[in-house]
C-alpha cells in the first residue's frame, strides 16, 4: 500500500469499494466467467486444479458457474515460457477448454494468474508449502468447506480482489485475457465497479497496460520501471529503473514537463496486462514456433510492451538499446528477430482490422493498495496490519473478513478461547485457542494453538505449540508444530518442515540474505540441520493434499506425546 493512502479519504473510499465490488460480483454471480491458473508440474496442475474447484464458489460465481481451469506451462518437452509464451499457451488451453464446455469465452474477459518462482527469499516458508509461495495463507480460515474451515491463500485473495478489474474491462467493451500475473493483492484507489464503466469506451483497446501513476522520488525511480503515455492514454514508452537526475532527463527528452507542484509524475509498472483475444491469436501466430522452441521464454515487461511502443523505424534504437542492456541483449540472442516479429503483429492486426493496434494504459491511481507476502518482511506487515489502528488495518481486515470493532483492551478476539491467565491487549486474535498463562501484546495470533505465552508485536499463523512460546518483535511462527520452548529473537520466524519422515522446525532472520545463495541459501545456517536448498529438494513434488495429511498426522501425534 503506498505511504500516503491515510491522508486520501477519496482513495480509501474506492479501495474499500473495491473490496465491496468483488463480494458483490460474488454474491450476484457476476463474476469473472472464466479464469486460469498456470503452474509449471503436474503436481501443482492437480493440486491447483483439486482446489479451486473447491474454493470457486466463494471467490469466483457463487453457484460455481465460474469456469475455473489449471494448467501446467508445459508443450512437448519445454516446461518454461515466460509470461508472455505463457500467456499465449494459456489462452490456446482455454479455448480448448471452452470448447469442450461449451462456454462462449469471447463474451468475456478471462482472468490468468501465473503460479511460478522458487520462493527463496520466503524459505524456509515456501519448502514447508510444498514449495509454493502462492499456497502461504493470507488470512484466517473463515470458510467452511465439508466441515473443514479454511483460509484463502495469496493466489486465491489477490484473484479474488482483482474480478472487479476484470469485470469493468468486460462492461467496457474490451474482450481479451487479464494477466493477473503474480500473487500480490492488488486493489485499485480508483473506483472501478461495474457501476463506473463506460459502455464500449474499451471496445477497440487491444493491449491494456496497468499502472499506478506516482511521483518520480529518488527511492521509486531506483525500484521500478516507468511507463509514459499521452494525453489519451495511449502507451507511448517504457523506460527502466534508474537514478532519479537520469530519468527525468529522459523524460524532458521526450517532451514531459513537470507538475504544478513542480515534480515529475509517471506510471509506474504493477505488473498486470490485459491483451485481446484478437491480439492473441495474431500473436499465437507470429512466435508459433518459439512456443514451442525449447529454451525460448520471455515476459510482457519491460522488453515485448517496449518494442510494442516502439515504430518500424525505430530498429536502430531498440538495437542500439540491446547493446547497452544485458537483459535485452541476452532476449535478442535468443530470437535475433524478436523486433521485426512484434511489429510483425502490428502490421497483420492493422491489415485484418482495417486500423491500428492500440496500446492502452489503464491507471490505478496513485494510492493503490498492494500487498505481498514474497520476501519476509512484507509477510510480517501484511499480518500485522491486521492489528493496525488506522486506515492499513481498516483495510486489512475488510480484505480479510474480520470486521469487528476493537474492545475495551484495543483487541479484536473471535472464535476463540483464552486462559484467564493470559493478559491480551492491543492485539487480534482469530481460531485460537491458548491455555496457560503469559502476555499477548500488539501481536496477530490467527488459526494457531498455544500454551504459556509470552508475545509482543509478532505473530502466530497455522501453528500448534504444546511448550512456553517467547516471541519477540516482528518475530513470527508459521505453520510451527511441536512440544517444547521456543524463543525467538527479534525479527526471527520459525516453521515446521513436514517432510513424511523426519520433520524438523527450520528458522531464519528476517534479515537474513537469501540471495546470497553461497552463504545463507545452499548451506545450513543458524540452528537448521540442512539448508534451505536441500529442505528445497525434499519438499519439491508435495502435493498440497499429501501436506495437509501430514499435518493431521504431525497433530495426532503431538497429541499423543503430551498427553
Amino acid at each position: 500500500m503506498t505511504n500516503h493512502l491515510d491522508n486520501n479519504n477519496n482513495a480509501v473510499h474506492n479501495v474499500l469499494a473495491n473490496i465491496n465490488e468483488a463480494c458483490r460480483l460474488r454474491d450476484n454471480n457476476d463474476s469473472a466467467g472464466i479464469v486460469a491458473v498456470v503452474s509449471g508440474s503436474d503436481v501443482d496442475r492437480e493440486s491447483w486444479g483439486k482446489r479451486l474447484e473447491e474454493i470457486n464458489p466463494y471467490i469466483f460465481n457463487g453457484d460455481g458457474s465460474t469456469l475455473v481451469l489449471s494448467i501446467q506451462e508445459k508443450i512437448g518437452n519445454k516446461t518454461r515460457q515466460g509470461n508472455f509464451l505463457g500467456t499465449l499457451l494459456a489462452y490456446q488451453n482455454i479455448k480448448d477448454a471452452c470448447l469442450k464446455h461449451d462456454t462462449p469465452y469471447m463474451d468475456f474477459v478471462a482472468m490468468i494468474g501465473m503460479l511460478f518462482g522458487r520462493g527463496e527469499r520466503m524459505s524456509p516458508i515456501t519448502q514447508c508449502k510444498g514449495c509454493r509461495k502462492p499456497a502461504v495463507e493470507a488470512s484466517p480460515a473463515n470458510i467452511t468447506i465439508n466441515n473443514r474451515k479454511i483460509a484463502l491463500t495469496a493466489v486465491e485473495e489477490a484473484l479474488f480482489y482483482f474480478t472487479p478489474v476484470a469485470k469493468y474491462l468486460e462492461k467496457s467493451g474490451f474482450r481479451g485475457v487479464l494477466n493477473k500475473w503474480g500473487d500480490e493483492t492488488e486493489i485499485p484507489s480508483i473506483d472501478f465497479s461495474s457501476g463506473s464503466a463506460t459502455p464500449n469506451l474499451m471496445k477497440e483497446h487491444d493491449v491494456i497496460k496497468i499502472i499506478s501513476v506516482v511521483k518520480i522520488t529518488s527511492e521509486t525511480a531506483k525500484q521500478k520501471d516507468w511507463v509514459i503515455f499521452d494525453n489519451n492514454r495511449n502507451m507511448i514508452g517504457q523506460l527502466s529503473r534508474n537514478n532519479m537526475d537520469e530519468l527525468i532527463k529522459q523524460l524532458q527528452k521526450l517532451g514531459f514537463k513537470p507538475a504544478p507542484d513542480g515534480k515529475y509524475y509517471a506510471g509506474i509498472s504493477l505488473g498486470p496486462v490485459a491483451v485481446s483475444y484478437d491480439v492473441l491469436d495474431i500473436a499465437s501466430e507470429v512466435f508459433e514456433d518459439e512456443i514451442r522452441r525449447d529454451g525460448i521464454y520471455f515476459d510482457f515487461d519491460p522488453y515485448l510492451l517496449m518494442a510494442l511502443a516502439m515504430k518500424e523505424c525505430e530498429q536502430n534504437i531498440w538495437e542500439e538499446k540491446a547493446r547497452a542492456d544485458n537483459a535485452l541483449h541476452e532476449l535478442v540472442k535468443m530470437i535475433p528477430d524478436f523486433f521485426v516479429k512484434v511489429q510483425q503483429i502490428k502490421n497483420i492486426f492493422k491489415t485484418r482490422f482495417n486500423r491500428p493496434l492500440n496500446l492502452k494504459t489503464l491507471d490505478f491511481g496513485g494510492d493503490t493498495y498492494w500487498a505481498d507476502i514474497g520476501q519476509h518482511s512484507s509477510m510480517r506487515e501484511k499480518y500485522l496490519a491486521l492489528n493496525d489502528n488506522g486506515i492499513k488495518g481498516t483495510v486489512a481486515r475488510k480484505i480479510a473478513n474480520i470486521e469487528k470493532d476493537k474492545d475495551q483492551y484495543n483487541n479484536i478476539i473471535i472464535n476463540s478461547d483464552l486462559s484467564p491467565d493470559i493478559n491480551v491487549s492491543n492485539s487480534v486474535i482469530v481460531n485460537s485457542r491458548i491455555t496457560g498463562k503469559g502476555k499477548i501484546e500488539s501481536s496477530v495470533i490467527i488459526d494457531s494453538e498455544l500454551s504459556d505465552i509470552e508475545i509482543d508485536g509478532a505473530f502466530a499463523i497455522r501453528s500448534i505449540r504444546k511448550g512456553k512460546s517467547v516471541l519477540a518483535k516482528h518475530s513470527g511462527i508459521f505453520e510451527s508444530i511441536g512440544a517444547d520452548n521456543i524463543a525467538l529473537k527479534e525479527k526471527m520466524r520459525q516453521v515446521s518442515m513436514l517432510t513424511g519422515s523426519a520433520n524438523m522446525d527450520m528458522e531464519v532472520s528476517e534479515e537474513t540474505d537469501l540471495r546470497d545463495k553461497d552463504s545463507t541459501y545452499n548451506k545450513p545456517i543458524l540452528n537448521n540441520k540442512i539448508s534451505f536448498s536441500e529442505a528445497f529438494d525434499k519438499m519439491l513434488g508435495t502435493s498440497m493434499e499429501t501436506l495437509e495429511e501430514r499435518r493431521i498426522e504431525a497433530v495426532k501425534q503431538l497429541e499423543v506425546i503430551t498427553e
